[in-house]
């Protein structure tokens, strides 16, 4: 739903996202990002639910993160 690519100091806070099947957040070579009080919630029968997915990226925090099916 959210994807961020090459960029820095970025702050995800307060989401919530309720029935998406799949990725909820994508940081694709990204630099200080700080993700915090967020709920993801996907359908129970989902085959692949990433959350956040994070590559080739540093200096990440996750705070307070409720991710489930």
């Amino acid at each position: 739903i959210f994807k961020f690519v090459k960029s820095s100091h970025i702050k995800v806070l307060d989401i919530k996202i309720f029935d998406s099947p799949q990725v909820h957040v994508k940081f694709d070579n990204c630099n200080y990002v700080h993700v915090e009080n967020i709920i993801f919630n996907s359908p129970a029968l989902s085959p692949n639910t990433d959350g956040i997915h994070i590559e080739d990226t540093q200096h990440v925090e996750i705070y307070n993160a409720q991710i489930s099916n």
